[in-house]
């Protein structure tokens, strides 16, 4: 693949950033142009006839876990999906999309020491960074999911804090067997269980940290004995005899200096004004659903075929008074953050309530309603809850997860294929209704309710 391949028509490839020493993966910096903003993305390459399925179903099922997971120090995921490979590569592409994180990782604070190795950190820094992470994998075991080849390139030094990317796929994104037969060399980081050809559980991960904290701190450093014993607990050849990760969080914060302050990342953030991008974003992707339609159309050649998918565009790229994408008004009182934070979850307003969602279920049959309309319904719907992401009205989760669900139905509709329009709606109603005001802003919730009440129809 090379730079300006889209996957799916939405994300774009803009700039290599590497693949595991297998060749397995390919992990790229590129952008989501209906929201406008930077994304990295990360694909295996598989063979679309006759490959094997197990790779990609494991794929996914890591991506599910780790958009499953909440946690500030664990990378956000946003998006999985699956595209076709450039033409005549005979490649399918499941990916992942995760978000951009500005700052160096802590292989690169290492590398900037001299050595590659050590003293990169004071004590107490070096204390602060793995306490950190500590507490990300401490969460990530208690939902279930094991990293599996923690090392320094996993942790990035943010100006937000200590992140820690590929949980969950760490594992899935290397091929232990690298082209030619040959096998990669094993990592320094890795657990003697791990080396004996056993899957990694979490005591591997915190066999991995235990390494890494040894390598901040660097040979001769003076610590707390507490600090010392419990990083030699975490390197014991015996897994039963590391402590947990939760166990190890709690030591490391708790010998933490007072005053201690993490070292600091240089971010490069996304311009502060996003609204212009976000809005040429939106063009590009309408422009882009318009040539596929008339593509269509000019193969099937019937004209009536396409009009449900013109009527999406003209939903998603509608001007307004001024000739741009008609977008909603600010929500008053909303606070503004930092330029570029395209994770933060805020809580609604004080005082705002959303509209009370309708009560109880619809009768079976909700009378006739036509495809066009509920195409139309179905894209605006899709429309509020991109540029709620976009606003920060929305987490990314419960985003990802609604839209999912609204673009299934929409695509559905539009092929002419029989839906069950009542158990989507109820579907959607449900999910809506089971989140709170840090999930989704009371009054964007009440802007979604509203839309699914035009697809009920009499009743």
């Amino acid at each position: 693949m090379d730079p300006g391949f889209r996957l799916d028509g939405r994300y774009r490839l803009e700039r290599r950033l590497g693949g595991d020493a297998g060749g397995r993966a390919q992990v790229w910096e590129g952008r989501d142009v209906l929201l406008a903003r930077r994304v990295v993305l990360k694909t295996i390459p598989l063979e679309r006839a006759g490959g094997d399925r197990a790779p990609r179903l494991e794929f996914r099922d890591g991506a599910q876990a780790a958009a499953g997971l909440a946690h500030p120090g664990i990378v956000t995921t946003y998006d999985y999906g699956e595209a076709d490979g450039p033409d005549g590569s005979g490649l399918t592409l499941p990916y992942v999309v995760t978000e951009f994180l500005d700052g160096r990782t802590l292989a690169a604070r290492l590398q900037a020491a001299g050595t590659g190795t050590a003293g990169a950190f004071a004590s107490g820094e070096a204390v602060a960074v793995c306490a950190r992470v500590a507490d990300a994998l401490a969460a990530a075991h208690a939902a279930g999911v094991v990293h599996g080849a923690l090392e320094p390139a996993s942790v990035f030094l943010t100006a937000d804090g200590v992140k820690v990317v590929d949980v969950g796929l760490a594992g899935l994104l290397r091929d232990p067997a690298a082209p030619g037969g040959t096998r990669s060399a094993p990592s320094p980081f890795m657990a003697p269980e791990q080396l004996a050809g056993q899957d990694a559980g979490p005591e591997a991960d915190v066999h991995a940290l235990g390494v890494i904290l040894a390598r901040c701190l660097g040979p001769g450093a003076v610590v707390p004995e507490e600090v010392a014993e419990i990083c030699a607990r975490c390197r014991s050849a015996r897994p039963a005899e590391r402590p947990a990760a939760r166990e190890l969080a709690e030591a490391l914060e708790a010998a933490v200096p007072a005053g201690n302050v993490l070292p600091a990342a240089v971010p490069e953030r996304d311009s502060p004004d996003r609204t212009g991008a976000m809005l040429a974003g939106l063009r590009e992707w309408a422009r882009g659903r318009l040539g596929v339609a008339l593509g269509a159309m000019a193969a099937a050649g019937v004209a009536l075929a396409v009009v449900p998918l013109l009527m999406v565009v003209m939903s998603f790229a509608s001007p307004g008074p001024t000739g741009g994408v008609a977008i909603p008004p600010p929500v008053p009182g909303r606070p503004s953050g930092p330029p570029g934070m395209d994770t933060m979850e805020r809580g609604a307003s004080p005082g705002r309530t959303a509209p009370p969602a309708p009560e109880g279920r619809r009768s079976p049959s909700r009378g006739a309603r036509s495809s066009e309309a509920a195409v139309n319904t179905l894209a605006r719907m899709r429309r509020s809850i991109d540029l709620g992401i976009a606003a920060r009205q929305i987490a990314p989760r419960e985003g990802t997860e609604l839209a999912t669900l609204v673009t299934t139905l929409l695509n559905r509709l539009d092929a002419g294929e029989p839906v069950d329009l009542d158990r989507g709606v109820d579907e959607l109603r449900d999910r809506i209704a089971r989140c709170g005001p840090r999930e989704i802003d009371p009054v964007r919730a009440g802007e979604l309710h509203a839309l699914l009440a035009e697809l009920d129809g009499p009743e």
